[in-house]
């Protein structure tokens, strides 16, 4: 009797044991199909991802070949403003090829350009009096600046011919020798490269348009064009100074 009293009881324990192993199966079932939809979800996200990461890629290519053709188009862009600025720059020297600017010409109250042209016709009087000099010979004649009670502004004259111009520059000695500056009008660009070579202990002046640095006792004077040096022909500072009008334009 106990036997079988026993050997029920281990019988139930064994279906209570089955059934409880049939639910965790299916327990571990459900779960593992999560785990697979989940997995699939997430293969799915991946290759989302992969895709996202193949549009950046194309997006960034396509952003490249578009800045390379920017910079192309700014490196065409910027060789086209120089070429406009050399053009600017060539255009305003030989609009300034009759101008001369005058130093020293003691200033009036009521200094006017009728005043400054007759000014300027005295004293080119005085110092060539083998020329006969008449208004005419002079487009136009003004101070320059705004004036001021301490300083004597200079004159810019416009000459009709640039040969008298050259007569004038021939009589620098002359000019100087009366308290008199004389020097060629020169553009923005020359004067500011003039301003940057004074401002590292050099000097230099304009030849034809073309800017040259005199000579040190350890440096050979120099013509710079566009960034390149080439020795000058020059020999020395005093050379350059006795050259003529028609070869140098100004020496500071």
């Amino acid at each position: 009797m106990n036997d079988v009293t026993g050997l029920a009881s281990v019988l139930k324990e064994l279906k209570e044991f089955r059934k409880y192993s049939e639910q965790a199966f299916t327990d571990f079932k459900n779960e593992l199909n999560d785990v697979k939809a989940k997995m699939a979800e997430l293969e799915v996200n991946v290759k989302d991802v992969k895709q996202d990461v193949e549009d950046v890629r194309g997006q960034q290519e396509i952003q490249r070949q578009d800045i390379d053709v920017i910079q192309e188009e700014l490196v065409c862009t910027t060789e086209r403003i120089k070429l406009c600025e050399d053009s600017v720059e060539k255009l305003e020297r030989y609009s300034r090829r009759e101008n001369l600017l005058l130093y020293g010409i003691p200033e009036n109250r009521d200094d006017n350009a009728a005043a400054c042209k007759d000014a300027v016709l005295d004293l080119f009087s005085e110092i060539m009096p083998e020329n006969v000099w008449s208004k005419r010979d002079i487009v136009r004649a003004h101070r320059v600046g705004a004036k001021q009670s301490s300083a004597q502004r200079p004159i810019i004259v416009r000459l009709h011919h640039h040969d008298d111009k050259l007569a004038v520059l021939e009589k620098r000695i002359a000019l100087k020798e009366k308290g008199i500056g004389v020097a060629n009008d020169l553009t923005y660009n020359q004067r500011r490269q003039l301003r940057e070579l004074r401002e590292q202990g050099q000097r230099g002046y304009f030849k034809n348009g073309q800017l040259v640095i005199e000579e040190t006792p350890t440096t050979p004077a120099t013509y710079v064009d566009a960034g390149k040096q080439k020795p000058s022909p020059r020999s020395s500072p005093e050379a350059g100074r006795r050259a003529g009008p028609r070869e140098a334009d100004i020496s500071v």
